[in-house]
């Protein structure tokens, strides 16, 4: 039975091999079927979704925890009750297929997985170690027997161990009975449950391990948790739906179950003979490759099965590849490159994509985003309208240049076969010397040029044009001679400087001598700008004029008390008080004559008013409610009738029915049948029985009512009559309150309003008294306010002329303190002791003195003025200086006293002028001559250019040289362009042609290339079934184009006739179709990390295998146990494969040399290495490669940077710390000392 499928395994599948012995070799016929089903069930197992659950999912079909469930010991079989099953799907599933593979796995962690197509992150559980086991049916109970002989651990489980940094001791096989064993040594009686003890031993062998596993999910919830052990079928976190891997490994057994003699392109890694005596193929040079990597290429289009290229990064396996693509493409061969990470596919199809002219060589397959077949199909679409016309004209064009580069090659071949090139160089070499030795001559000229001028810029006179500099000479002598008119200059400034000293101090003199006669100071720090303040002396005259004038006025009957009362606050001004009694006079007024005109009609308002107060009480009285209508027709009917009937004088028939009394007294009745329910009860038992009394009653109540009622309407009429005089009385209380009058009558009543009137008369008296109290005060305040201004007005001048502040603490201290008064009392006694005050004449007299103290500080600031224009000694210097020519030649460097030493001067004019000879003698004399030689080379030298253009054979050699010369002899006398020239002669030396040789056949291989792309484009135009492939694989992706499945090629090997060139992923490979042969060329690349189980349905695509990586490098990543996988072989019986076909510890790489090792063709070894420095080289050498790895060129002759390179250590003192959030350890010593060992490397240009 199939280990993953639980289908029934027969004789006749596994093969003649699977009857041999464990012990027994395998032979050659290899049992593919089997193998198959073995990396299948690999497959299964080392999928990332193995064993992964959603515990939403309770009810699973594929999954279900395990109630009350705890395995005794790690050993098995263990029994389990059907009830401990807890989703009820599964058990039904497990009870109708016993035989099932089926898996017990724990304990249970959460595991956060990738985002679900919706978005969300569903949480996830997996368990941390599984192993198989079937159930069978003891009574009714199950036992979980094992089926493989150990517990395997989760391939999650070592990815996790490796991020923490840990090394465990030993593997990781047999890890769940080493953690049991040491969770039962360290625990005592009570045993804990056997996934708690699993758990901590773990944390104690693995440290960190605990916090890394607690951390994976998010809080616990507990709807949503397994049970700690739980049972799965190898599908169940897919639910049914299978992985691209073993879906592709099921199409596989089907196909090998239907024909087993046709294992597809799996033959290659059966044993048997190499590929002896097949042609060689010529490798086209598309891609520059040494002979090693020729040799590889060669190898596989040749037509050999089977290659494995080795070698280190850097020796070009890459290289290879992108060849052996290219070539492929030339011949139309088609070829699959497949690896198992994006990286090395997307390299491959980078460096391919860099050749394409236009129309796509390879393609990248797959389902995701990386790949571009949705892209390359439009483009080919794209061209196939314009191949139409120009396929055919390109191949034409493409075949003529083919030609044409073999007729050059052809032309070379025979140049490098004659004595062509040593022609070339002794033309070249005479014509190179001439040249140089002209050039000598010029360089000569130049440095006796130079020489010259640099004792000039010795001399300090680099700035002068050496023409100029006589001129300057002539100009600087004469500067030198004015110097003696400026010193004479110096001396008559001093003089009168002397002169002018004297008389500024007589001036200051009596200006201090008016300061002492007004009583000022004359000291105050050389300040006198206060003194000639022409507004201060005017400010103080005006001051005096205005207090002098408003003095004079008679302020003593201002000043006066005047009568003032409480009361007279209440106006806020004389205006206010007599605006007001005016108001109010005209208030009163206006009410008396309103009362007079409406006094009738006031009064006819009042009798109405009291006659219906009077009639109200009656109501009342007789118990009739206020609302009562008296006026409806029953009763105003009744009374009517009732009426007559009292006028109706007796009669002795009255007692007859129809006597108008029997009438009248029947017609009361009804009415009162109509009219007493409407009445009051209060009413009715006062009226007592409907007799003669009772109707009299009746009738006085209801008179009583109707007069009540008139009586309403005629006070309705009086008030429809006062509300225009309310009107009136209500606009006078509005005029009584804004008077501030708030007692203004509420009612109309004229007694109130008259009193009114009269208080308003009373109270205008008092505000006339008011007005005249605030007359005389504000009189009086603006006095004092005057009065005080006047004073702080003196202060203020006081304060802004400092002057004056020593005048009033000497001889202006009476006169100061007597104005000063006035601010704090101004009263008559002080207005008196200030007139008296100002008539002294103190103020006057300060005021004069001020004025000629001022006129003597003026005519000393004049002088002052004319003494500091005078100028210093060092302004004639300046001047002189100034006078010096701009292109003077003496260094105007100050000495002791300003002026220049004249010996020193003198000396350094003689030097200059004994270079001015010197330099009119080489430009009169040594200049032409040498001119006249380095011309004559230089003729030499071009007629040499012209013999070899006669030499040169046509070709664009020839035409280069040719324009080289036709610009030099445009401008003979500019630099050559020496390196050009060389390179042009160079061209025809040996090494040279031979290059030139090598370029053309990689043109021709570049044309080959090109005219394989014409052939498609005409294969496209001419070939509909393509076209129509490529249509309908286009309308396939636009209907769904992110699907995840394979694409419906509807003919594969049609469109393999346009893109023969294909790359993709091992996890890619689903999305092409899966038939035997149907590429000529299956390349794998980084083999050493492919696992069998990842390629091998990529080689049974093919018809030649060819596997390039670097043992030394990564190993694969296995996920499954070496052990595990022993067990399935053996199930399967296929043990004796493992060694070269298994899965653990193997890879592509390795089963491929092991097939070679049986006979065929060893594995190509490249070993000249394009990126490495020669030291890193030989490192590699000594620690990793057991072959020597050479470099295909010498490195640098140490023109570059001078940094030691290679290998070197840099000890740094330090120390490691956990990273942050999970991160690896850090060394910030370490790490600083490489960023800056970095930052010196790129600023010298390493």
């Amino acid at each position: 039975m199939n280990a993953e499928t639980g289908e029934t395994v027969t004789a006749s599948d596994r093969g003649p091999e699977s009857e041999r012995g464990p012990g027994e070799h395998p032979g050659h016929d290899v049992p593919w079927l089997q193998i198959l089903r073995l990396h299948q069930a690999v497959a299964v197992r080392t999928d990332r979704r193995f064993g992964l659950i959603e515990a939403q999912d309770q009810q699973s079909s594929h999954w279900s925890s395990l109630e009350d469930f705890q395995p005794g010991d790690a050993d098995g079989p263990w029994p389990l009750a059907a009830s401990c099953i807890r989703s009820e799907s599964f058990r039904s599933a497990v009870e109708e297929d016993g035989g099932a593979s089926l898996f017990i796995g724990g304990p249970c962690l959460p595991d956060w997985a990738a985002e679900d197509e919706a978005g969300a992150a569903p949480l996830q559980w997996r368990p941390l170690f599984y192993r198989e086991v079937r159930l069978e049916r003891v009574g009714d109970r199950f036992s979980m027997v094992p089926r493989q002989p150990g517990w395997s651990v989760n391939p999650q489980l070592p990815r996790l161990i490796e991020r923490l940094e840990v090394c465990p001791d030993g593997n990781l096989e047999g890890l769940v009975e080493a953690l049991v064993g040491t969770g039962e040594r360290q625990r005592h009686p009570p045993v804990p449950p056997l996934d708690q003890r699993i758990l901590e031993a773990l944390s104690g062998r693995i440290p960190g391990i605990a916090a890394e596993l607690a951390a994976q999910g998010p809080p616990d919830e507990a709807g949503h948790r397994p049970s700690p052990w739980i049972l799965f079928a190898p599908d169940a976190a897919e639910s049914g739906r299978t992985s691209p891997l073993v879906g592709e490994y099921r199409q596989l057994e089907a196909l090998l179950r239907e024909d087993p003699s046709d294992p597809g392109g799996l033959r290659v890694l059966e044993d048997g003979p190499a590929g002896r005596g097949l042609p060689a193929a010529a490798v086209l040079p598309l891609v520059a490759l040494s002979d090693a990597q020729e040799q590889a290429v060669e190898r596989v289009l040749r037509g050999e099965g089977l290659t494995v290229i080795g070698g280190p990064p850097g020796t070009g396996k890459s290289e290879v590849i992108v060849s052996l693509l290219l070539n492929a493409w030339v011949r139309g061969r088609s070829a699959l490159v497949v690896s198992v990470g994006d990286r090395a596919v997307d390299v491959i199809r980078e460096r391919v994509g860099r050749l394409e002219a236009g129309f796509p060589i390879a393609v990248r397959a797959g389902t995701g985003p990386r790949q571009d077949v949705s892209e390359v199909l439009p483009r080919i679409l794209g061209r196939a309208d314009p191949a139409a016309s120009e396929s055919a004209a390109d191949a034409a064009s493409l075949l003529h240049q083919r030609d044409a580069l073999r007729d050059e090659r052809t032309r070379l071949l025979a140049a490098l076969e004659s004595d062509l090139p040593e022609r070339i160089e002794a033309s070249g070499g005479t014509v190179l010397a001439a040249y140089a030795e002209s050039r000598a001559t010029r360089d000569v000229l130049e440095q006796q040029e130079a020489a010259l001028i640099d004792e000039q810029a010795e001399l300090g006179l680099a700035s002068f044009a050496p023409d100029r500099v006589d001129d300057a000479l002539a100009a600087t002598r004469g500067w030198l001679e004015r110097m003696a008119h400026y010193r004479d200059l110096v001396r008559q400034d001093d003089q009168r400087r002397s002169d002018l000293e004297q008389e500024i101090r007589q001036c200051r003199h009596r200006r201090d001598q008016a300061l002492a006669e007004a009583g000022l100071s004359a000291t105050n720090d050389g300040d006198w700008d206060w003194l000639l303040d022409e507004s201060a002396p005017v400010l103080l005259e005006d001051w005096e004029s205005g207090s002098v004038a408003y003095l004079r006025e008679p302020l003593e009957e201002v000043l006066a008390p005047y009568a003032w009362r409480d009361a007279y606050d209440r106006w806020p001004s004389a205006q206010a008080a007599e605006d007001w009694a005016a108001v109010a006079r005209s208030l009163a007024e206006a009410v008396r004559a309103l009362c007079r005109d409406l006094s009738p009609e006031l009064e006819r308002v009042q009798e109405v008013r009291r006659a219906l107060e009077k009639q109200q009480v009656k109501l009342r009285g007789l118990g009739l409610p206020e609302g009562f209508d008296p006026n409806t027709g029953s009763i105003k009917g009744w009374l009517a009738t009732h009426a007559t009937l009292q006028g109706l004088a007796r009669a002795r028939r009255d007692f007859l029915p129809w006597s108008p009394r029997s009438r009248l007294q029947s017609r009361l009745r009804r009415l009162e049948r109509q009219l007493l329910p409407s009445l009051p009860a209060a009413v009715l038992n006062s009226l007592g029985a409907m007799d003669e009394r009772g109707r009299s009653r009746l009738a006085t109540v209801l008179e009583a009512a109707q007069r009540s009622a008139e009586l309403s309407a005629e006070w309705e009429e009086s008030q429809r009559l006062i509300r225009p005089l309310e009107d009136r009385f209500r606009s006078l209380r509005g005029d009584a309150a804004a008077l501030g009058l708030v007692d203004a009558p509420e009612s109309v009543d004229p007694d109130a309003w008259i009193d009114l009137a009269a208080r308003h008369e009373q109270a205008a008296i008092q505000a006339d008294r008011a007005a005249e109290g605030w007359r005389s005060r504000a009189a009086k305040e603006n006095a004092q306010e005057t009065l005080r201004r006047m004073a702080s007005d003196w202060g203020d001048l006081v304060v802004d002329v400092p002057p004056l502040a020593s005048w009033c603490r000497g001889p202006g201290r009476a006169f100061d303190a007597t104005v000063r008064a006035l601010a704090s009392e101004p009263e008559p006694s002080r207005v008196i002791a200030a007139r008296e005050a100002f008539s002294s004449g103190t103020l006057t007299r300060l005021r004069r003195c001020w004025e000629r103290a001022a006129e003597h500080e003026r005519s000393a600031r004049r002088l002052r003025a004319e003494l500091l224009g005078l100028p210093a000694p060092s302004d004639r210097i300046r001047a002189w200086r100034g006078e010096c020519p701009e292109q003077g030649l003496l260094h105007l460097a100050d000495d002791r006293d300003g002026w220049l030493e004249t010996d020193d001067a003198l000396s350094r004019l003689d030097r200059i002028a004994d270079w001015c000879f010197r330099w009119r003698l080489f430009q009169q004399e040594d200049r032409p001559l040498a001119r006249q030689r380095a011309e004559g080379q230089l003729r030499s030298a071009i007629d040499g250019l012209e013999e070899s253009l006669q030499i040169l054979p046509p070709g664009p050699a020839s035409e280069r040289l040719q324009s080289l010369v036709a610009a030099i002899r445009e401008d003979p006398l500019r630099h050559w362009p020496l390196t050009a020239l060389r390179d042009a002669y160079a061209a025809f030396q040996p090494d040279a042609l031979q290059a030139r040789i090598e370029s053309i056949e990689s043109a021709l291989g570049q044309r080959a290339l090109e005219y394989a792309t014409a052939e498609r484009l005409e294969r496209l135009r001419t070939d509909g079934r393509v076209s129509d492939v490529i249509k309908a694989l286009l309308q396939a992706i636009e209907h769904d184009p992110g699907g995840t499945g394979p694409q419906p090629y509807p003919d594969f090997r049609a469109l393999l006739s346009v893109l023969p060139i294909w790359v993709a992923t091992a996890a890619d490979l689903r999305a092409l179709p899966l038939e035997p042969g149907l590429f000529d060329i299956v390349v794998i690349d980084e083999a050493p990390q492919c696992t069998l189980t990842s390629v091998l349905p990529a080689i049974y695509r093919g018809r030649a295998l060819v596997v390039a990586g670097d043992a030394n490098l990564l190993a694969a990543v296995h996920g499954m146990s070496a052990g595990e996988e022993r067990a399935l072989a053996t199930h399967l019986r296929v043990e004796a494969w493992l060694d070269r076909l298994g899965h653990s510890g193997n890879d592509i790489h390795r089963a491929a040399t092991s097939v070679l090792k049986g006979g065929r063709e060893a594995p190509i070894l490249l070993d000249e290495v394009y990126r490495g420095h020669p030291e890193i080289v030989a490192l590699a050498n000594r620690c990793a490669d057991r072959r020597k790895l050479r470099l295909p060129r010498e490195p640098s002759d140490g023109n570059g940077p001078g940094w030691v390179r290679g290998v070197r250590t840099i000890v740094v003192e330090g120390s490691a710390r956990p990273g942050g959030d999970g991160r690896s350890w850090v060394n910030e010593a370490e790490a600083a000392r490489a960023a800056e060992l970095i930052r010196d490397l790129v600023e010298e240009g390493v």
